[in-house]
């Protein structure tokens, strides 16, 4: 105290309550001097910054509600999965949301790969659509040699009739 005392150039601060500008808000925020400013359309680049913001987001809470489902009770859990369904539905909500050349910018980045085509070029398929198979009875899991199969006869790991096996379902339930 006395090292202030005999320095003549020190002054006590005074407090004085900030005067409030006309340009700001009640909640504190600077307002922007000029009224008819627009939000101007995001950037490719920041449009691709956001998108990958929202995903990374989106990872972090996934990561979290699969490592802590069986884990957490109660609240804490229904705020996890609170969480990660906000990040999902902010991700795809997302898309909907910008301009048709945002999107554009956004597919260049998401369809960076081309589509694997090899396939329908080769056998001549059409590459857009759906295509129906002509024999209903193919199925994709099975060799052709098992196809021509007749496995009725086979009686190598199974024994017994469909009866009795409909009995023990219903012994069952």
């Amino acid at each position: 105290m006395s090292d202030q005392n005999n320095n003549k150039n020190f002054k006590k601060k005074k407090y004085y309550k900030k005067k409030k500008s006309q340009n700001s808000s009640p909640n504190g925020q600077k307002k922007s001097g000029n009224k008819n400013r627009r939000p101007k359309a995001m950037s490719p680049g920041k449009v691709l910054q956001k998108y990958d913001n929202l995903l990374e987001q989106h990872l972090i809470a996934r990561k979290k509600y699969f490592e802590m489902y069986a884990r957490a009770k109660g609240s804490t859990l229904d705020k996890i999965t609170k969480n990660y369904n906000k990040t999902l539905k902010d991700v795809f909500n997302y898309r909907n949301s910008l301009n048709e050349w945002q999107k554009e910018a956004l597919d260049k980045k998401l369809d960076l790969y081309p589509q694997d085509n090899q396939f329908s070029q080769e056998h001549g398929l059409p590459l857009v659509g759906e295509v129906e198979l002509e024999d209903k009875e193919f199925d994709i899991h099975l060799l052709e040699s098992q196809t021509g199969h007749n496995f009725s006869e086979d009686t190598e790991q199974s024994t017994g009739t469909m009866d009795d096996y409909n009995k023990y379902k219903e012994g069952l339930l």
